[in-house]
């Protein structure tokens, strides 16, 4: 319980201006914050995490979030778990879909750990009884050309990664 406070959530001192942490989207789809999830970190639109979560509030519905391990120290389990918790908390009629980061080009970077510990909190919020956290496998729609350095998408990976996640977001499955 984080009393209706944002958490300090760790990580680095990296800027929010380049997949550094996470993407944190509405059910619009639309990118209202990316960085690591502390309260002095902020995104593209110069957007906290804490205003982003704010700014979602009771409105959302579904969240599809991507953690990533740019200047994000804490890659496990309990990390995850209290951003997923904080969004569980402060957005209470959304399902957060988190996303394995895809292997794509020529796989330079292990994201071997950040899935397992995904895995991992997929895992916890049964025992939990949460019904509410999905997890969405990327390697099913981004293929291996669609990178240029092992993890960040190319154009074709992006446009791969939106189409799946808006025809998830509307027909509830992922295209094959």
């Amino acid at each position: 319980d984080f009393g209706g406070e944002m958490p300090d959530f760790g990580g680095g001192s990296g800027g929010g201006s380049g997949g550094s942490g996470g993407n944190v989207q509405n059910q619009n789809t639309q990118n209202i914050a990316s960085g690591t999830p502390e309260e002095s970190e902020t995104g593209f639109d110069g957007t906290t995490y804490s205003q982003a979560v704010e700014k979602m509030g009771e409105s959302a519905t579904a969240i599809y979030l991507m953690l990533g391990t740019n200047y994000t120290p804490d890659t496990d389990a309990d990390h995850y778990i209290r951003v997923v918790d904080c969004l569980l908390e402060h957005c209470p009629n959304a399902t957060v879909h988190l996303q394995k980061i895809p292997v794509c080009g020529n796989e330079a970077v292990d994201v071997s750990g950040v899935n397992d510990a995904l895995e991992e909190v997929l895992a916890h919020y049964p025992r939990q009884g949460v019904a509410r956290v999905m997890l969405i496998d990327t390697f099913t729609f981004i293929g291996l050309s669609q990178g240029y350095d092992g993890v960040h998408l190319n154009a074709d990976g992006m446009d791969a990664w939106y189409t799946a996640i808006m025809a998830h977001r509307i027909n509830n499955q992922l295209p094959e």
